[in-house]
């Protein structure tokens, strides 16, 4: 086992956001070398509907070292958090592309199954409304997608706070 967020005994647990089973995604794989004077030091979800969020994030990420696990669905997330273990979960709010807020429903779950599992949220509507909801819920960190992206990237890679 990985990490601080370590993979719950019970699977039924799957489907605790409710929705209907799917296959599992594929999960890794990923084409981009990372660098070799750089230890993998942690694990990230990547949740994200939009494959240019994916195509952007993912090699920053695996450039630090990082060890980057990918998925587009709620399902393929919760599938992947009942495997596997992470360090850190990057999601972003809207998994749905209609404006919805799964991904601070996936937030709050991992709040309260996995509460050491390091949680951070991405959108491209964020303002001070959202912060203050996702701190409410848990102390869920936001970052806006139009942001510091290296900021963000050296974030993850290093554990630190915002």
């Amino acid at each position: 086992m990985h990490g601080r967020g370590a993979a719950p005994a019970r699977p039924e647990r799957l489907h605790a956001l409710g929705g209907t089973p799917t296959p599992p995604e594929p999960h890794n794989s990923s084409p981009v070398p990372r660098r070799k004077d750089v230890p993998v030091r942690r694990r990230v979800l990547l949740v994200d509907d939009e494959t240019s969020i994916h195509d952007a994030l993912r090699p920053l990420l695996e450039i630090e070292g990082l060890e980057v696990v990918a998925s587009r669905t709620l399902e393929g997330a919760m599938e992947a958090l009942n495997d596997e273990s992470f360090d850190v979960v990057l999601a972003d709010l809207s998994l749905s592309g209609t404006g919805g807020r799964e991904g601070l429903a996936l937030a709050e779950w991992i709040r309260k199954e996995r509460p050491t599992l390091d949680v951070v949220l991405l959108t491209a509507y964020g303002g001070r409304d959202l912060e203050e909801e996702a701190r409410r819920r848990g102390g869920i960190e936001v970052w806006n997608k139009g942001g510091d992206v290296l900021r963000l990237v050296q974030r993850i890679a290093h554990g630190s706070g915002s």
